[in-house]
């Protein structure tokens, strides 16, 4: 009888890994597309699960939704980007936002500063490493 729960638990845990290998895979898939249009519909697709089914999963081991996981990769993208100096229309473009405004708007609600006063506060020298950032403007990582 104890064989038999172990291998009960066992195959628990093979499982519980199993799924942390699938989100991790989810992950990395959504940090290499963070430019491209990304819905909980596409990314179930691409890996032949049901939304619903991603949706709990991922939350689950990473307690936080898709939606938010990929709002927050592309603002530490955006931070990036524009501490390299690239303009403030340019990440907009290159990240996919429709117009200024909105990425005006998300920008400054992930990160509490507008994406100009980032840039101008961050923007190092080619020449210089990035210094670590003021917890002002600075997104966490889920």
């Amino acid at each position: 009888r104890d064989a038999q729960e172990s291998r009960g638990l066992g195959d628990v845990y093979k499982r519980q890994s199993q799924s942390q290998k699938n989100i991790n895979e989810v992950m990395a898939f959504i940090n290499r597309h963070l430019t491209e249009p990304l819905t909980l519909e596409s990314i179930a697709a691409e890996f032949y699960l049901n939304k619903d089914y991603l949706g709990r999963l991922f939350k689950e081991h990473t307690h936080a939704t898709i939606g938010h996981y990929i709002s927050v990769q592309r603002a530490n993208l955006a931070q990036t980007m524009l501490a390299e100096g690239r303009t403030v229309t340019e990440v907009q473009e290159l990240l996919g936002f429709s117009s200024y405004a909105y990425f005006f708007k998300f920008f400054k609600k992930m990160t509490g500063i507008s994406p100009s006063q980032y840039r101008k506060d961050n923007t190092m020298p080619l020449s210089h490493s990035p210094s670590p950032h003021s917890k002002k403007g600075t997104v966490a990582c889920v």
